[in-house]
């Protein structure tokens, strides 16, 4: 009898092996499902570990339109021109003694073009003349507004007034100079000219004049 229990019992034990080995398979089979299954909900998520972020290609910025400069405006020639004749129409009508000369009225508009002639008038009938010149060391386009315009020069000027006797004079006082003044040296000054378009012709209408040690190179 303990033989035939034994062989029982062996039997027994066997069969609860079987099944518990089985029963591991089973859950090893299930941990492994789950695991696959989690992997695969994470690439399907933004910023998972499985599928890597979407890279943005920057876009390249164009670069900004330069705003037009006064020397690259189309008038800027015109406007010049116009400012060189005035000032050679002035030393022209100095030189000569007639404050009516035609160039002033087809180069200058008023106020400055009144102005001139009274000058021009003033020294005449004081038989006072005009010796020397007005040359332009720089000239450059500030600004164009509509039909107005402003142009800055650096002039050295050694155009003087005498008067009858041979004394030079200030040429807006009409004063004689002291004996001090050097008619040959010649005066650097920084004009400020505006500039109005008048039937189509630009014009120098008024201009500023500042004294200054010396003009800039050109």
């Amino acid at each position: 009898m303990a033989h035939i229990a034994t062989e029982r019992d062996s039997s027994e034990r066997a069969r609860w092996m079987l099944a518990l080995a089985i029963a591991g398979i089973l859950i090893a089979a299930t941990m492994v499902a789950i695991v696959v299954l989690r992997r695969g909900d994470q690439g399907s998520q933004p910023g998972g570990v499985v599928v890597p972020p979407a890279q943005v290609t920057p876009t390249a910025t164009p670069p900004a339109t330069p705003a037009p400069t006064p020397t690259s405006d189309p008038r800027a020639g015109a406007i010049l021109a116009g400012n060189r004749a005035a000032n050679r129409a002035y030393v022209n009508a100095a030189l000569a003694g007639a404050p009516l000369d035609p160039q002033l009225a087809a180069t200058m508009a008023d106020p400055g073009l009144g102005r001139t002639f009274q000058h021009l008038e003033i020294a005449k009938s004081l038989h006072d003349t005009f010796r020397g010149d007005i040359r332009q060391a720089t000239v450059r386009l500030v600004s164009v507004q509509g039909t107005s315009a402003t142009v800055e020069e650096c002039d050295v000027d050694s155009l003087t007034l005498f008067n009858a006797q041979g004394q030079p004079l200030n040429a807006t006082t009409f004063e004689v100079l002291p004996p001090s003044y050097d008619p040959t040296k010649p005066a650097y000054e920084l004009n400020t000219a505006t500039m109005m378009l008048v039937g189509g012709v630009w014009k120098q209408s008024d201009v500023t004049v500042r004294y200054v040690d010396s003009c800039p190179a050109s």
